[in-house]
């Protein structure tokens, strides 16, 4: 990774600096010398004595900024920097740097990299800190270099301005503050006899301690950041793994003594799992966290003040603490109609001002409740969609239900998902953002999960997210877990049905309710119930006041729609009655599990046919969804099951094997041609789909966006929806359909996909559909859906890193190592921590152990084997831990494989980076 500032000067500039530090160094050195650079820390310099950090400072100045690039070119300065060469990457040599501090020569030492590797840190991320930490300073003396050389009037930058060899350059002196330990397991024990030195270490200079920061009253209401243990230790690479503990084994049991090492720790890593439960047992499950739930309405937000209002409604019933029953008894008192003086009722519309005017009003509303009715069912399909992605869980479909309420307000289904998505993936990359829309909702949703997460770690009621008039009935409605609401969702759009305007300018109602239009609408949606069911309308008598809200606000929203972009009516509607579950796919991606081994791996089905194989470990709980993504807290779709893929490995003819999609939702940042997936999300599915692709041993492992609203040429691969999986059949048809126009073949989980990679432009790819192509597909699956779209998303490729020929290099932990510290520097540690801790996968692994042996395939990947042991008991953290402080023979990987330069697969011998 590179840090690059632009730093540079032109030779004059540098040159003329050099003549001062000159002066600056010999003045300095009977000083500086003896306090902070005792022997074993002196330079290959003679003008003074510098340290490895002096000579990296230089370089970043001549405009280096890649970490490994500085370190390299800093070797040979000190021990630390010919530590550093020595090793066989920049991990090693810091282990080396541990090594050299604990030999001692440390005493006084101001050379930062021995202060790291005596603190047990790694050295490359402390030490683009560090670099971070200096630019502001060496950027504005640059600055300033080159402001001296254009009032002096020197000549131009020349070409050769970064190539001067042996030219110093004074900087700010910066004082680097030693890190603390980070890491894993923390610092790395010492050998016996060392003693690490604490406090500070003489000669370094101490900081004065920052200024105390006087927090405003304003500031002090931040939505609180989840506390550091939400997402655990950090995840970098160590250093220099400390000797075996004293009686702990340094080999693990062969295989023949059992599957696993120690049943008991296994027990106890599958504890909070859902994947391998019974359906019986999953019902309980979900029947005691329900427990946890008030299924009343949530806690309701201090309502504005009516400043102005007439009349009042003190005393009036509520009816949203009511049963339905109940609320239409009492609705038939009308209560509500309160004249005002003048005319007309507290709460209603401005321009009712009489009793036969109330009637028209009403009959208007019933009319429109006639001409939407199509669109009624509108919350029963929301809260459909909401069993689905919460796998029935009460506890997650009440968050679900919360967000999209709390962005509900002015947005259509699209926007409000939109923004449902960016709070709970911030969240659960563990970054909660101070603003979602507004820093008043991001504050709301982030206090109130923090509050919910502590609740359901205790064991205490569950907190409902503090809500609305308007939100809170839609939350109601939308919610698995809580009571039918008694009234309809008073927003805008049934305000208007209501025959609110303006009351100023007469345009359509735009603003928000007071209390006494809260309540007034609230009486007269109950009172169109019992008209809808007294007429039976639509031929029935059952009508709900959500039903009653819906109808109306579909018909209200199609005549706008209609008019506003001048499309046929039928459009209109169809656009109207889109909700949730319609624009999912949008902000959804796409993990496969095909779960046949690669075929140079050395494994295959053994004696299963592919679908014992498949039943016999599957990435589905019984609530339907993907345990991985459920763990992170992600929303995601049901997987789909019965889907085929293909695999065409050269020189072979090409498999259709079965495969699961799991199918995880979410974020995007910017807009129009900025707009990407948030690179955070990015970086923690992919640490997720290399885990999996590993735990599975496939050839690769992919998750895909297909983002059929990216700008038109881009939209340049195929998506074809049959809202079921292929057959294997029709796999075959389209992958040999494909080849014919240079297409790749792809599974999705409501149909198939060709990816485009030959250079075609979307506008050219949609003549070949309209031509000939579209026709084509049609004959093989009729029916289907074909849209354009731009395909993006990680591939974890394990090709060449698992096959037989290459165990014993580390290559395909080493490239899981890489992708979990990389979603961590992305900004998702709460990804990260939640991989590292999940229950679920030490229950898959187990089950792939089981499914080795039941398949007569023991034996033939034993480092393949000894990984799910490991995993399966210490889950995948604690597999890591064990490996990098223990250390074992056997084991695929260095003994002790505590840098990233190892690897914990791949077989012994080899200490090889790999690729």
């Amino acid at each position: 990774m590179a840090w690059g500032w632009g730093l540079m000067g032109t030779e004059e500039e540098l040159l003329m600096q050099a003549e001062e530090e000159k002066r600056q160094r010999a003045a300095a050195e009977a000083q500086i010398w003896p306090q902070n650079n005792p022997v074993g820390t002196e330079t290959t310099h003679t003008l003074t004595p510098r340290t490895w950090w002096d000579d990296t400072r230089d370089a970043l100045w001549r405009g280096v900024s890649d970490p490994s690039e500085l370190l390299k070119m800093a070797a040979g300065s000190t021990p630390a920097g010919n530590a550093v060469l020595a090793g066989k990457d920049i991990a090693e040599g810091g282990n080396a740097l541990v090594r050299a501090a604990l030999a001692g020569n440390v005493e006084g030492t101001r050379d930062p990299a021995l202060q790291i590797g005596l603190a047990g840190a790694s050295v490359l991320p402390i030490f683009g800190g560090m670099i971070r930490k200096e630019a502001p300073a060496i950027r504005a003396a640059a600055k300033e270099a080159r402001a001296a050389a254009r009032a002096a009037d020197l000549p131009a930058p020349s070409a050769v301005a970064r190539a001067v060899p042996e030219a110093p350059v004074p900087h700010p002196a910066a004082v680097v503050e030693p890190p603390p330990p980070v890491g894993l397991m923390g610092p790395p024990e010492p050998p016996a006899g060392a003693v690490a030195p604490r406090g500070p270490v003489e000669g370094v200079p101490v900081p004065e301690p920052p200024p105390e920061v006087v927090v405003p009253p304003a500031a002090a209401k931040k939505a609180p950041r989840p506390p550091p243990e939400m997402y655990g230790p950090s995840w970098r690479p160590l250093g220099e793994p400390p000797k075996p503990t004293p009686g702990a084994p340094t080999d693990l049991p062969p295989l023949g003594e059992g599957l696993l090492y120690d049943p008991v720790k296994a027990a106890q890593a599958r504890e909070g799992a859902t994947l391998g439960m019974t359906p019986e047992q999953y019902d309980a499950y979900i029947q005691k966290r329900g427990e946890q739930l008030d299924p009343g309405v949530a806690t309701l937000v201090k309502p504005r003040a009516e400043k102005g209002r007439e009349g009042t409604m003190a005393g009036t019933p509520n009816l949203r603490t009511m049963t339905v029953d109940d609320a239409l008894v009492a609705s038939r008192a009308e209560p509500h109609l309160i004249q005002k003086e003048g005319g007309g009722y507290v709460g209603a519309p401005h321009h009712i001002k009489s009793r036969e005017q109330l009637e028209a009003q009403r009959a208007k509303f019933d009319a429109s409740v006639a001409g939407g009715e199509g669109g009624a069912d509108w919350y029963l399909r929301v809260k459909k969609y909401a069993d689905e992605l919460s796998g029935r869980d009460p506890v997650a479909g009440r968050q679900l239900a919360e967000e999209l309420a709390l962005f509900s307000a002015q947005s259509d289904p699209f926007t409000n998902l939109g923004f449902a998505q960016q709070a709970r993936q911030a969240w659960v990359r563990g970054e909660p953002s101070p603003r979602t829309r507004t820093g008043q909702q991001a504050e709301r949703f982030n206090a109130a999960r923090a509050a919910q997460e502590e609740a359901i770690r205790t064991g205490q009621p569950f907190p409902n997210m503090p809500e609305g008039k308007k939100t809170g009935i839609f939350r109601q409605h939308m919610d698995i877990s809580a009571l039918m609401g008694t009234t309809g969702t008073n927003d805008i759009w049934h305000a208007r049905a209501f025959g609110f305007v303006d009351p100023k300018t007469g345009k359509p109602w735009d603003k928000a309710l007071t209390e006494t239009n809260h309540s007034w609408l609230d009486y007269e949606t109950m009172l169109a119930v019992d008209r809808a069911n007294a007429k039976k309308l639509g031929g029935r008598s059952d009508w709900t006041p959500a039903e009653i809200q819906a109808a109306p606000w579909v018909a209200e929203k199609a005549k706008s729609l209609e008019k506003r972009f001048k499309i046929p009516k039928e459009e209109a509607f169809s656009r109207a009655t889109s909700t949730y579950p319609d624009y999912a796919p949008h902000y959804t991606m796409e993990a496969p599990a095909e779960m046949k081994p690669g075929g140079k791996t050395g494994l295959g089905y053994g004696s299963m046919t592919p679908e014992e194989w498949q039943a016999a470990s599957r990435r589905v709980d019984p609530g339907g969804l993907d345990p991985t993504f459920r763990n992170m807290g992600m929303n995601q779709r049901a997987v789909a099951t019965g889907a085929t893929g293909a695999w065409k490995e050269r020189g072979k003819p090409a498999e259709y094997n079965p495969v699961d999609v799991s199918r995880p939702m979410i974020d995007f940042q910017g807009s129009g041609a900025q707009r990407q997936v948030h690179p955070g999300t990015v970086a923690g599915l992919d640490a997720a789909v290399t885990m999996r692709g590993l735990n599975d041993f496939q050839v690769g492992s992919p998750v895909t966006m297909w983002d059929t609203r990216a700008g038109s040429n881009a939209r340049s691969s195929i998506r074809i929806d049959l809202g079921r999986g292929v057959t294997e059949e029709e796999a075959a048809r389209l992958h040999k359909l494909g080849k014919k126009y240079k297409y790749d073949f792809a599974n999705t989980g409501t149909g198939a996909g060709f990816l485009n990679f030959t250079g075609q432009k979307g506008s050219q790819v949609q003549r070949v559909l309209d031509k000939k192509l579209a026709a084509e597909i049609n004959k093989i699956v009729p029916g289907a859906v074909l849209q354009r779209a731009a395909p993006s998303g990680p591939y974890a490729n394990f090709e060449d890193k698992l096959n037989l020929a290459n165990q014993g290099k580390g290559k395909a932990t080493r490239m899981l190592d890489q992708k979990l510290q990389a979603a961590e520097q992305a900004g998702a540690p709460g990804m990260v921590k939640s991989l590292l801790d999940d229950p679920n996968e030490a229950v898959h692994t187990q089950q792939n152990l089981q499914r080795l042996m039941a398949s007569g395939q023991l034996g033939v990947r034993q480092d393949y084997e000894k990984w799910l042991r490991l995993v399966s008991e210490l889950r995948l953290r604690g597999a890591m831990e064990y490996a990098r402080s223990v250390g074992y023979k056997g084991l695929p990987a260095v003994a002790g494989g505590a840098v990233l330069g190892g690897g914990l697969l791949g077989g012994q011998g080899s200490t090889e980076p790999g690729a």
